[in-house]
């Protein structure tokens, strides 16, 4: 194992960045300059404690580790197993330079560690950041500890994380193997689901009584077959991260469906790391996935977090008695229960019993459906609806599409609710509207929109797309030579021998096929269409599902919801919003599990 530890290095900073990534960098070459067989692929460890890299140093370190970790003709130099970068002022630029390490160490990395850095989550470009980063563990396969402890990533990063977690692979607890039958060949007859009984059982109720490690317990144990993505992370570490009511509410998504440890972790031998993980357990009752302590959850947040572990309970198949601490004598060290499918008779015994838990399951998603309402409500009378992209996003895209849709352009807002009226007037999209009368194809990064607005004008009129395509004037303007994107655009052009050096959106809505035309939109435009633009223009793509677009549109233009509004307005704003984003389907992310 290649272990570079910096911790006692005079040097600190960004010149330690530099320092570091010239030592990966004089190590890779060393590694590659060697006549064949190279040797074996090191385990790395970084540990870079303490040493203030900041977003400068980080980016410079992150360039050598990205050289020695890549691959070469299917050779790389390291695996990097474990990266620990605790207190180095880090933010979230850090975090997107980090992503294209983590995916390429996807298969290796095993542990790190962001812990007690400036990594926050308030901007729109921190937002993106963030979820660029969370992204990248898309494909990470054997990834034990992910720590931000220490770091005031306040509510947005919590939504942010119910969004990205809501697309991530799911695991499939039934791609289950026994872990001992590839170490001494016995067969164990235990159930992962009773040594999760069992090691909650021992735990939840005094942490000091019963210090019987859970992970230790899994060498007789079953262990998934894949693991991929956030969600079969263990040990996902929130603790002092400025969580909220408004976080908790969107970790409620995550918490609700995430598998216990037991359920993720390969046994580990008994190292300082297994201690660690151990200790995340018992000291504060937060399995696997830790969200204790956040000074600044309210009492109503503690008690949606706890609905929302009770629902992991039923979730992952945990018995309700065991859960509460209720062990009874004869379990002895753990219960064996068979996993093959019940006999019919046994089946038939055990229909009481199981209505009864159907019942208790039904009354336990209850619980924490009114909790999350609860607390819906609570952010929507104060910070406000944009303070959840989700929800601004909803709104915007309801406000357009119904100018577009029922309104064709002429009517009023004044039938709905205050709360939209006062934000969404459509005199405010009108009057004050620039009409957009010149763009230009650019190059950009997705999902920006590929032409700029080069001109703008205050009535209305078409806007004009300048071709360079065979323009000799036009083309001496570059500096540079054009981008891909922009060779493309002019490749194009010249296969389809344009004529003209102006093209025009309204012709190319004329040589649409008219068959698909709808007369009684605005413009004419398929409904379908409209949705795509109406999500761009309101930022929705990437935040909206497909399914709650859908919903959007479908509810904008039924004249019939004015009515439903109406019959709302006597309640605070708060509520009217609440149910009309509840009725559009948008209060949440759709997280599949």
């Amino acid at each position: 194992m290649c272990k570079l530890n910096y911790k006692n290095r005079k040097s600190d900073g960004p010149k330690l960045g530099g320092i570091v990534a010239k030592d990966l960098r004089n190590q890779t070459r060393k590694c590659f300059a060697k006549a064949d067989p190279r040797p074996e692929q090191s385990p790395l460890v970084l540990e870079l404690q303490g040493k203030k890299l900041t977003d400068e140093g980080c980016v410079a370190m992150v360039g050598g580790l990205s050289e020695t970790i890549a691959s070469r003709d299917g050779v790389c130099c390291n695996k990097l197993e474990e990266l620990h970068l605790t207190g180095n002022d880090l933010t979230t630029k850090s975090l997107r330079a980090l992503a294209e390490v983590i995916r390429l160490s996807s298969f290796d990395l095993k542990d790190l560690d962001l812990s007690d850095n400036n990594i926050t989550v308030g901007t729109d470009q921190q937002a993106k950041d963030w979820e660029f980063f969370l992204q990248s563990f898309e494909d990470c396969r054997v990834l034990r500890r992910l720590q931000f402890s220490g770091n005031e990533l306040g509510p947005r990063a919590h939504e942010v994380l119910a969004r990205v977690y809501a697309k991530q692979p799911i695991v499939d607890p039934t791609e289950l193997e026994e872990y001992n039958k590839h170490t001494n060949g016995t067969n164990s007859s235990e159930s992962l689901v009773e040594i999760t009984n069992r090691a909650r059982a021992m735990s939840i109720k005094s942490p000091t009584d019963d210090r019987v490690s859970p992970t230790n317990s899994l060498h007789k144990g079953t262990v998934l077959k894949r693991r991929q993505g956030l969600r079969s992370i263990p040990y996902i570490i929130f603790s002092n991260t400025g969580l909220n009511d408004q976080g908790a509410l969107f970790l409620s998504y995550v918490l609700a469906i995430h598998y216990y440890p037991q359920y993720l972790l390969c046994p580990l031998r008994s190292n300082s790391q297994a201690v660690q993980l151990d200790e995340e357990n018992h000291k504060n009752h937060c399995w696997g996935l830790v969200y204790l302590p956040n000074k600044n959850i309210s009492d109503t947040g503690h008690k949606l977090l706890q609905h929302a572990e009770e629902n992991r309970v039923d979730f992952t198949g945990i018995e309700h008695d065991i859960a509460d601490g209720n062990v009874p004598s004869s379990m002895g060290s753990f219960v064996t229960v068979a996993a093959s499918p019940m006999a019919p008779a046994t089946r038939r015994s055990s229909h009481g019993s199981s209505e009864a838990e159907r019942e208790k399951k039904h009354a336990v998603n209850m619980s924490l459906e009114n909790y999350r309402h609860k607390v819906q409500r609570s952010v929507l009378d104060w910070p406000g609806y944009r303070s959840v992209e989700l929800w601004r996003c909803a709104l915007k895209m309801l406000a357009y599409a119904r100018a577009v849709l029922i309104t064709n352009g002429q009517d009023s807002f004044e039938k709905t609710p205050s709360s939209l009226t006062v934000q969404y007037p459509l005199a405010q999209l009108t009057s004050t509207h620039a009409y957009v009368s010149r763009m230009l194809a650019t190059s950009t990064d997705a999902p920006e929109p590929i032409f700029g607005v080069t001109g703008v004008s205050d009535e209305p009129t078409i806007p004009q797309v300048p071709d360079f395509s065979n323009s000799t004037s036009d083309k001496k303007n570059y500096n540079n030579p054009p981008s891909l994107l922009q060779q493309q655009i002019m490749d194009s052009r010249n296969a389809a021998a344009a004529t003209t050096h102006t093209t025009t959106l309204h012709a190319r809505i004329e040589a649409s096929d008219h068959n698909d035309r709808e007369p009684d939109n605005l413009g004419q435009l398929p409904h379908d269409v409209w949705r795509h633009i109406l999500t761009l223009v309101s930022q929705g793509y990437g935040v909206l599902s497909e399914e709650q677009q859908v919903a959007i549109m479908e509810y904008a233009k039924d004249p019939a919801n004015r009515d439903f509004e109406k019959s709302h307005l006597g309640m605070p704003e708060c509520s009217q919003i609440w149910h009309i984003v509840d009725k559009m389907g948008c209060l949440e992310y759709l997280v599949k599990g």
